[in-house]
Parts: structure tokens; sequence; C-alpha cells
């Protein structure tokens, strides 16, 4: 399929089209502190900041974003580290493993994805197609109730 530009390329564009008048920096921060928001409200957040000058503020995580023209969130894969962090704080224990691709194919198609499997075992999950998430409550929580 066709890979789109990067959000921020896309408003980028949209805030360039909007208000061309603004310099190349105003642009740039501008798309960068837009993230999350969809180009209606791009554009009032534009017009925010050329009436009164105040700088558009946007509340969300650093793994989330939503495209531009379509409003749609994308939800990119949270750092293991910080799903670590996330289940800990419900006292939950997390465990990762590394999903792998299906070799149940017929002909060249099987022995590629044995190959891949094998980059996979010896890798690990940064080469995966997908990973599981096992969530358990803490031990410690147990021993606490």
């Amino acid at each position: 399929g066709y890979a789109h530009e990067s959000f921020l390329n896309l408003r980028k564009k949209m805030i360039a089209q909007y208000a061309p008048d603004l310099s190349a920096d105003q642009i740039s921060s501008l798309a960068r502190d837009t993230r999350g928001l969809k180009n209606h409200d791009i554009l009032i957040a534009i017009q925010q900041f050329k009436c009164d000058g105040l700088w558009p503020r946007v509340n969300i995580d650093d793994f989330n974003t939503c495209n531009p023209e379509t409003g749609s969130w994308t939800e990119k894969i949270i750092p293991l580290k910080e799903y670590q962090s996330l289940f800990a704080k419900h006292n939950y224990d997390v465990h990762f493993a590394s999903g792998y691709y299906d070799v149940n194919k017929k002909g060249i198609k099987s022995i590629l994805a044995s190959l891949a499997n094998t980059f996979i075992s010896i890798i690990g999950m940064k080469i995966a197609p997908f990973i599981f998430l096992t969530a358990k409550i803490s031990t410690t929580e147990i021993l606490n109730d």
C-alpha cells in the first residue's frame, strides 16, 4: 500500500497553506505542538496564535497521534519499559514473548517463514511481527492481601 507522509510533514504543509506569512521556524514549531489535532483544530490553533500569540497546548501522551487530515488516531507501540511501568502501577507483572510467522504455508512461503522465525529466535522481539503481553497480578500484591 501507499505509505503517506509523516503526520508532522502533513501538519507543516497544512500550516504553511493556512498561514503562509509565518516563518519556517514558526511553522515547524506549530506543526510539532499541534500533534494530535485534526486540520480544523489546527486552523483554530493557528488563528489563536496569530490573534493573541497563545501557543497551542495539546494534552496527549507520547505514543499516540492522529492523522491531521482525517482525525483517525494511531497508536504507536509503547516501549516495553512503559508497559512494565503502567502494569506495575496497577500491581501487575507483565511478561513479553515474540510472535512468529505461520510456517503452515506451502512452498517458498513456508521456507521463508521458518528462516524468519529462526532469526526471531536469535534476535528476539526487535524483529518479531508481533509480541504477546501476558499480565498477572503481582505476587507481592497477593502476599499483601
